[in-house]
């Protein structure tokens, strides 16, 4: 596959293999490759907003169990030859691990302003559509919740290290 097939598998969102992704990291001029990434944010999010991560997102493996379509875990379980799984010894090397919240529909809310509001509200997420289910968990914060029980016992880490 030639990089520039791969940019535009890229742009009309569809998912990348590791290897893929590996060539137009390596393969692309950064002005090009920083590009496609300010033009997918605008796909994603188009207003001028946006907000940057630092730190490396570790998902153990990139497989679905909730069908959201939102995020990496887009492969099934039966997907053998796409899905992945990082091992034990890569995740051993894991020391810190930062949970980030985009703030969704309730980002400028008061806590005051928080005991008021209804399941119409939390459904409203500005910039994502997850379905029912992981947009109210979004909403709610119970997704860190999750995320941070995921993280203790997948990653063998002390809570203090999240």
């Amino acid at each position: 596959m030639n990089i520039n097939t791969l940019h535009h598998k890229a742009l009309e969102l569809k998912p990348l293999s590791l290897e893929e992704g590996i060539m137009l990291y390596r393969e692309l001029e950064p002005s090009r490759l920083f590009s496609l990434a300010q033009q997918i944010r605008f796909i994603h999010v188009p207003e001028k907003r946006v907000s940057w991560q630092i730190d490396r997102n570790i998902n153990y493996t990139n497989v679905c169990i909730s069908g959201c379509l939102f995020c990496n875990f887009h492969c099934k379980l039966s997907e053998k030859d796409k899905s992945y799984t990082i091992n034990g010894e890569e995740l051993n090397r894991i020391n810190r691990i930062w949970l980030t919240a985009s703030g969704g529909p309730f980002r400028n809310y008061s806590l005051d302003e928080l005991h008021f509001v209804d399941k119409k509200q939390a459904l409203n997420h500005p910039c994502w559509s997850m379905g029912s289910k992981v947009t109210i968990d979004s909403s709610t914060l119970i997704n860190k919740g999750f995320e941070m029980i995921e993280a203790k016992w997948l990653f063998d880490v002390d809570p203090s290290q999240i």
